[in-house]
């Protein structure tokens, strides 16, 4: 796309606005789950409490219109958006079911105008980003926030706070997750908004300096996970690596990338099978997969519970409200729902459940196609731009079969970053043997 110096400085100006914003919201989901494991191993674990996540959320809002004056809206779509009118219904019938109960929770319905708030911002970011031939803005910004977050991981390992305390069910191995507050489970949730833009960093710097520092950070996240002996989690970082692995299929740099990187990882990998032998992860996996076919276990009564709450309240509980109505004895205190899909049914409805089914097939499908599909018509860092929201949605939604991730509001920043690059009507040059990279 040819633009004038005037209109370069002024897409430039806009770029570092957005990168800003970014910036900002990436740091309050990233550094106020530090906050709130903070919180949690002071006061224990209280269901209302205002984030900072949930504090940038509303400012987000005020965000989401202030993007309109940032980006110029006039430039025209490739194709309608889809994704973003399936999760504007789906928003709208959490709202108005929120707003219909007589115990209305004004919490709840701010959650949910703030997600569709993440949501544009990052369309705004994507529509700058695919102007720009795909660079991410503000990479190096997003590094330091990921390394300020393992700073605070390891201080949290230093004084006790955070350490093997649990114990991976079927196999009696320990797993590491806090004193109290967040789970083995829960950790790998924000590993996974990481990881992609990790691989984004060792895929398209033409920075050194860069490439290691991400490279670094990408053997923490892999270190983490390892720790946590979460099949799941493991799996969903092997699927994020898979997607970029196909994403630059053609790519000499990535396969230097991809053996440097096996070449720490595997030894790191060993080193946690050493101590957390395959086997028994395999085990304890095959035994929850096992009870929740049977009908026993754990998750699967947390699940009949559900299925139960969506059969008998079809317009849905209520967001919040499982874990304060279903308070399982053998455990002695309310648990969350563990399943995206059958956590919405119960307790936003059966018509949120639809909507967000269809939202997450349609956001893969169009996502997907850019990223996998034929590089002649999209440069590689275009690509790879693509594959980081699609790899972050990918790990999320896969990680909610298992835990119920949809609330956290980061991905639909992701999501709308992706959608909005993919949506965004420029020319592109045809890709080289060596592109551009990002610095």
């Amino acid at each position: 796309m040819q633009v004038d110096g005037s209109s370069r400085r002024l897409l430039v100006r806009r770029s570092r606005i957005l990168g800003a914003i970014l910036l900002t919201m990436v740091a309050a989901s990233q550094w106020g789950m530090l906050w709130l494991a903070a919180v949690y191993l002071r006061i224990g674990r209280i269901g209302h409490m205002l984030s900072p996540e949930a504090a940038v959320g509303l400012l987000a809002i005020l965000a989401a219109v202030a993007t309109l004056l940032v980006f110029d809206p006039r430039i025209a779509r490739s194709a309608p958006d889809f994704t973003g009118w399936l999760l504007a219904a789906f928003l709208l019938v959490a709202i108005f079911g929120e707003i219909a109960r007589p115990d209305l929770r004004l919490g709840n319905v701010s959650t949910f105008l703030s997600i569709g708030a993440y949501y544009l911002v990052g369309m705004s970011i994507g529509s700058m980003a695919a102007q720009r031939d795909g660079q991410l803005p503000m990479l190096r910004g997003l590094l330091a926030i990921y390394t300020i977050w393992y700073a605070g991981i390891a201080f949290f390992l230093a004084v006790g706070d955070l350490g093997f305390y649990g114990v991976l069910p079927g196999s009696g191995l320990p797993r590491l997750e806090f004193r109290e507050g967040f789970t083995a489970t829960e950790l790998p949730i924000y590993v996974g908004f990481q990881f992609p833009v990790l691989l984004y960093a060792m895929f398209t710097s033409n920075s050194a300096p860069t490439r290691l520092w991400a490279f670094a950070l990408s053997l923490c996240a892999v270190a983490l996970v390892a720790a946590t002996v979460s099949a799941a989690a493991i799996a969903a970082l092997v699927l994020a690596l898979l997607l970029f692995v196909l994403a630059r299929q053609r790519s000499r740099h990535a396969a230097e990338v991809l053996l440097a990187f096996a070449f720490v990882a595997v030894p790191i990998g060993a080193a946690a099978l050493l101590w957390a032998p395959l086997g028994g992860i395999i085990d304890s996996a095959s035994e929850k997969l096992g009870n929740l076919f049977a009908g026993e276990g754990l998750r699967a009564r947390i699940y009949g519970e559900l299925i139960h709450d969506i059969t008998t309240y079809p317009m849905g509980i209520g967001k919040g409200r499982f874990v304060e109505t279903n308070n399982f004895s053998w455990l002695g205190e309310g648990v969350y729902p563990h399943h995206n899909l059958l956590g919405i049914g119960a307790e936003l409805g059966v018509a949120a459940m639809v909507l967000f089914a269809t939202l997450v097939v349609t956001a893969i499908v169009v996502l997907g196609r850019r990223a996998l599909g034929d590089p002649a018509r999209h440069g590689q860092r275009f690509r790879m731009l693509v594959t980081v929201a699609l790899a972050i949605f990918a790990y999320q939604q896969f990680r909610g079969l298992f835990q119920d991730t949809w609330v956290v509001r980061e991905t639909y920043l992701w999501l709308g970053l992706g959608t909005g690059a993919v949506l965004t009507r420029v020319a592109r040059s045809a890709p080289t043997k060596s592109p551009a990279r990002a610095q």
